[in-house]
């Protein structure tokens, strides 16, 4: 028995040394040559690779990214992931603006070798190696490559005679103790290369002015740079230079660059140069700085001084930068704010100076944070932008120290509600209200969206490290950082590496909870004070309420000016607790994290006053009120309009907009001038963000409105609508293209129906509705589609019967011309069952597959400017419609509909079609719905005939129509023309013998439900 358990521990030790490999990077020298044709957009170019497999195992392939076929077609994943953003640009380019690299040749030692593009992957290849590269050997492989520079759709590109040579070159992929890291280029998540040393070789255009990676080692070239920074230095402005015609002469510059993964080149025609100098902060070591601009000299002309505060200050806080140049360039292309490459950065734009110093300093730091830290961002995006960001911030704040780093967005001088919060706590709030958020630690950069990439990787990332830094101290946390800055400077360290690094630098501190808290979880720091009591003189029990995760935090007391008379730092608790402190002055107040390090969900909740029955409540002062940071009541001036209350002016008292609250209220009270009297809505809803599982958000709500408007006859006293909501969204990948969700409805709303054959003569009832529905969106590429499917019962008050309906509907786009101005083809089916045990109860199909109008909503779920209006007399009111049931847009006379209600529809089918006319706001449409009647045959109408006498008409099975609509802001407001109508629906339908007028073809849809802010932002796209 002692045997066999010896011999099982020995295998646990052999399969345990074999998945965890030890530490070892394979080395890639590189010899490169290459020349721009600038007639063709062309490189004409080979590349020598010196490969050294430092791994233990044999290698019989050796896997190459050709990243310039990225833009070859609009299959591959740039292009796709590209316009999953919203960016059709290049997915629509024309065949001559794209990019590829071809005349590949492989040859080893000499040898031609087997080699072939990836399947489904055209940018990246593969190489058969004709023996298996043994550990420790090395062999030499080389091709030559052309490439064809795209356009102005990424890194890599040309615009105004000006080129970005990024990801230009075949490059092996990173081989490491996780087996081949080859990978499509990607906007996001870009870069794993092994290091190694470039010698290149650049041939241009004698009159070219070219900033590359490196060292430059060409003399006459280095006094020619030398010439244009001294002319630079003596302008006092820069006016923009003309783009020569290239020179037929040629120039080859040769470079050099050490110990580096990467290498970039960028040259035009008509750059200014200017040159610096900056000794770093701890050898003293001089780095030659420069910029190359050719724009945007206002803010350009001091760029050289950002480049050296830059340098130096990431060296002071992390250690020395350690190559001998660094340069800016002002890029050509507008595709990204900017990006990094081994001592060369390139700029997209800037819209001021200190913009344009904070991009700098961002993109100077990836020096270190991707260039020297050379972790896998594709993998582990926030170890390259979140650290990097973080430092960004600690730059701006030492650049600028009297300038707010915060936000204060106002509309006309009216505060939205973000109280001049910290940006990158704004920024990451935004997303963390809406439920979208992810483990950094566990998250590839493939798994987050244009919105949460910057948010989550970039801003939240920079503010965990900032909550560390206050935990540990300035001091203590530069020392950590540069400690694993010293282990792991030139290495691939992955998150388990950097946590062993700091934890074993941060001087016996346990710092494991920031790891398996903060990086690896989506919890939140969520620490309230409730109300504070005065035990003694100066004496205080502050109660601390733990709604959050279990970490650490800081607590301050306060006096009258915001002076800090105490801090202390606090290990994390494990429920609410008491603390008692004893002052040597009265306190003020008392605050969570006063100096605002913490990633706090609800600052304004962390702050507590001395003495308040409510201290964390918010006063109330002038139009907006607010008292604590994030805190705030809004009380507003609200107006409004509609066809029987006329104009409505009140005073509403609601939650902030802006930044996502989990607890929404609105308040809009108003004065109808039209009808004498007061009406207004209001809602409250509480939104529930669970950290795992299957939902994403859940939302509980109750809603109430009452308007003169919602009785077909004016001044009519009409219950108001009353609504209990319950919705969810489920949980998918922040990157997945698929919405889910559901909603559950409670609703007594009014209903008014004529009795009696005296009319008018008319009886109100509240309607009971019960509803539950789900919808599933998919936002594919070419041909986005969605589906739900859809429940309703409903009951008149008085009454036991129950009528209901069942209907689901799928929709379905194709972009056939996928361009700025997209032209697509929309279809739409749907399919409903109804049964009715109330021929009073309109739930069911009460517009009888017609459009449905004011008149026939019967859940007063849409805003209408007219709800009284159901048959022709008002010029607009009656022909505003909702997009739904059968899609049709013609309104049926509501005397017919009257009469038709006396058999009601059992079942209805439609099919919706529509096309967009290229270029201009136009579309196409036909609808066309079969009726089934709930009994057989259908119930005759009667109408006036075109001589004026009674008629009796067949209510027929089928409807249809066909016209143009004029779609406005995105298609959600539509003005329809309805050229070819069934008889039934044509606006004389009733009385034959008048003549419509024109306007009465005539619909317009536009669905106000939208234009809630609070569901605006939440449900905006930001990425």
């Amino acid at each position: 028995m002692l045997k066999q358990i010896i011999t099982a521990l020995l295998l646990l030790c052999l399969f345990g040394a074999q998945a965890q490999k030890p530490y070892f990077q394979q080395e890639v020298n590189y010899r490169i040559d290459v020349k721009l044709d600038d007639s063709r957009e062309m490189l004409l170019g080979k590349v020598e690779m010196n490969y050294r497999n430092n791994s233990p195992d044999a290698l019989d392939r050796i896997y190459i990214h050709l990243w310039p076929n990225a833009y070859k077609n609009n299959q591959t994943a740039l292009a796709k992931q590209k316009a999953n953003s919203g960016d059709w640009d290049f997915y629509t380019a024309p065949p001559e603006k794209r990019g590829y690299i071809d005349s590949l040749d492989f040859v080893v030692n000499g040898q031609k070798m087997r080699w072939e593009l990836l399947p489904d992957t055209i940018d990246v290849a593969v190489v058969w190696l004709a023996q298996p590269l043994a550990p420790g050997a090395s062999l030499v492989l080389s091709t030559p490559f052309r490439v064809k520079v795209p356009g102005n759709f990424s890194r890599l590109g040309y615009s105004r005679q000006q080129y970005q040579l990024c990801q230009w070159y075949p490059k092996p992929a990173v081989y490491d103790r996780n087996g081949w890291h080859y990978m499509p280029y990607l906007d996001l998540g870009e870069f794993y290369s092994e290091f190694g040393n470039f010698d290149v070789h650049i041939t241009v255009p004698d009159n070219y002015q070219v900033a590359a990676s490196g060292n430059l080692l060409t003399p006459s070239e280095v006094a020619y740079l030398d010439s244009l920074s001294a002319h630079a230095s003596k302008l006092d402005s820069f006016p923009k230079l003309p783009i020569p015609e290239s020179s037929k002469t040629f120039k080859t510059l040769h470079y050099r660059l050490e110990n580096a993964h990467d290498f970039a080149w960028f040259c035009g025609k008509n750059y200014y140069v200017k040159q610096g100098e900056v000794a770093l902060a701890h050898s003293g070591r001089k780095v030659k700085t420069a910029v190359f601009f050719s724009r945007d000299a206002e803010y350009w002309k001091d760029a050289v001084t950002y480049v050296d505060s830059s340098v130096y200050y990431y060296s002071k806080w992390l250690g020395d930068y350690p190559y001998d140049a660094c340069t800016a360039v002002d890029g050509a292309l507008t595709a990204g704010g900017g990006m990094e490459y081994p001592t060369i950065t390139v700029i997209a734009g800037a819209g001021s100076a200190r913009m344009l110093d904070l991009v700098i300093a961002h993109e100077v730091g990836h020096n270190w944070f991707y260039g020297i830290l050379a972790s896998n961002e594709r993998d582990h995006p926030f170890m390259d932008e979140g650290f990097n960001s973080f430092y960004e911030d600690r730059y701006m704040a030492k650049r600028y120290p009297g300038a707010s780093p915060t936000i204060n967005i106002n509309v006309a001088g009216l505060d939205l509600g973000t109280d001049n919060i910290n940006e990158t706590e704004l920024t990451y709030l935004i997303s963390k209200r809406r439920g979208k958020d992810a483990s950094l630690w566990h998250t590839h950069s493939t798994g987050f969206d244009g919105e949460t990439y910057g948010t989550l990787v970039y801003k939240r990332t920079a503010l965990e490290l900032k909550y560390l830094e206050a935990y540990l101290g300035t001091e203590a946390f530069d020392a950590m950082m540069q400690s694993y800055y010293e282990t792991w400077k030139f290495k691939h360290p992955q998150p388990a590496d950097m946590r062993q690094a700091l934890q074993s630098a941060a001087k016996g501190k346990d710092i494991s909870w920031w790891f398996e808290k903060r990086l690896a979880s989506a919890g939140k720091v969520d620490y309230r004070l409730g109300r504070i009591r005065t035990t003694g003189e100066n004496k205080y029990e502050i109660p601390v309420k733990l709604r959050g995760q279990q970490v650490p935090f800081v607590l301050a007391a306060l006096n009258d000016t915001g002076g800090i008379i105490r801090q202390e730092w606090f290990e994390p608790i494990d429920k609410s607790t008491r603390i008692s402190w004893q002052l040597d002055q009265p306190a003020h107040r008392f605050a969570i994290d006063a100096k605002e390090r913490m990633p706090l969900y609800r600052r304004g909740l962390s702050q507590a006053r001395v003495g308040k029955l409510t201290p964390a409540l918010p006063d109330v002062k002038g139009v907006v009120g607010l008292v604590t940071r994030q805190n705030r009541v809004f009380v507003l001036p609200t107006m409004g309009f509609n066809q029987n209350d006329g104009y409505m002016l009140g005073l509403g008292v609601m939650s902030p907009i802006v930044l996502p609250q989990d607890f929404e209220y609105a308040v809009l009270p108003m004065w109808a001038f039209g009808s004498d009297q007061l009406v207004g809505q209001g809602f409250m809803r509480y939104n529930i963000h669970p950290e795992a599982g299957a939902f994403r958000r859940i939302q509980l709500g109750t809603s109430i409105q009452h308007y003169d408007n919602f009785s077909p006859i004016a001044g009519s006293n009409a219950a108001p609508a009353i609504r209990l909501t319950a919705s969810a969204r489920l949980r998918d990948a922040l990157s997945s293209p698929r919405t889910r969700g559901f909603n559950l409805s409670a609703a007594s709303v009014p209903w008014v129906r004529p009795v009696g054959l005296m009319l008018p003569a008319f009886t109100t009832q509240n309607l009971m509705l019960l509803s539950a529905s789900y919808g599933e969106e998919y936002r594919n590429l070419r041909n986005p589609w969605s589906w739900r499917a859809d429940a309703e019962t409903g009951a008149l008050s008085g009454s036991g019967n129950w009528n209901g309906r069942l209907s689901g509907e799928l929709r379905y786009r194709w972009y056939y011309q996928a361009e700025k101005k997209r032209s697509y083809l929309d279809h739409r089916v749907f399919a409903g069952l109804a049964w009715n045990n109330d021929v009073n109860n309109p739930v069911g199909f009460f517009s009888q597959g017609a459009a449905v109008n004011g008149a026939y909503d019967y859940r007063f779920d849409e805003v209408f400017y007219s709800r009284a209006a159901s048959q022709p007399g008002a010029v607009y009111g009656p022909f505003q419609v909702v997009l739904r049931d059968a899609g049709l847009r013609s309104v049926m006379d509501g005397r017919l509909l009257a009469q038709g209600q006396a058999n009601a529809v059992s079942g209805l089918f439609a099919y919706n079609f529509a096309i967009k006319v290229p270029k201009i706001p136009v579309e196409v449409f036909a609808n066309a719905a079969y009726r089934q009647f709930a009994a057989d045959p259908a119930n005759n109408l009667v109408r006036i005939a075109a001589d004026g006498a009674p008629q009796v008409l067949t209510n027929p099975n089928f409807l249809g129509e066909a016209g143009l609509a004029l779609v406005l802001l995105g298609g959600n407001v539509k003005v329809n023309f309805n050229a070819l109508q069934s008889p039934l629906l044509r606006p004389n339908a009733y009385n034959l013998t008048r003549q419509p007028r024109w306007f009465e073809y005539l619909s317009w849809s536009v669905d106000l439900k939208k234009l809630n802010p609070y569901d605006l932002v939440r449900n905006l796209r930001l990425g």
